[in-house]
């Protein structure tokens, strides 16, 4: 029965994506090995997208590139979020952590050069802690939040405390 289930599955998977079943294990030998990847996709996608970010208001005021990051993890989050709950999931299952790690330390890294650009007596190590504080809050935050909460509210009430945050930061 459970066979019978998993190639129902594959089939569909196949089906969706154009391709015979025979092309789709060529390049997924497991079910696993399809999750994984589209855990990666994901991940890769928010990388690009908080990187092409702050690129692009590299030279805006801190709040704007703030609000325009949280506006990509919310996007994130809520564009399909039975799909991305199910991802979620599934990281902590598969063998996935190192590529994710990889992964954040991009998201991480391009957010610690934002905030040591914007305020350069900042240190080093401080940017790097703040920004790996900025992915934890925005994450628990939105990941929290019942979907059909405001999104203006939310981004609102993340966008306060991650400036906050760096405010008190600073300050130290």
């Amino acid at each position: 029965k459970v066979a019978e289930t998993l190639s129902d599955e594959t089939d569909r998977v196949a089906e969706v994506a154009g391709v015979s079943v025979g092309s789709l294990y060529q390049y997924f030998p497991s079910k696993d090995a399809l999750v994984a990847a589209l855990i990666t996709r994901e991940q890769e996608r928010l990388a690009t997208a908080v990187e092409l970010c702050i690129s692009n208001f590299e030279k805006k005021h801190l709040r704007r590139v703030v609000e325009a990051l949280v506006d990509i993890a919310i996007a994130h989050q809520w564009r399909n979020p039975v799909y991305a709950a199910a991802l979620d999931h599934e990281e902590e299952r598969l063998p996935v952590m190192e590529t994710l790690q990889r992964i954040q330390a991009r998201i991480v890294g391009a957010i610690a050069q934002l905030l040591q650009k914007h305020n350069p007596t900042l240190r080093q190590k401080a940017c790097l802690q703040l920004a790996k504080d900025f992915v934890v809050i925005c994450k628990a935050i939105i990941e929290a939040e019942p979907i059909k909460a405001s999104k203006l509210a939310l981004r609102a009430r993340v966008v306060g405390i991650l400036i906050a945050a760096v405010h008190a930061r600073t300050k130290v």
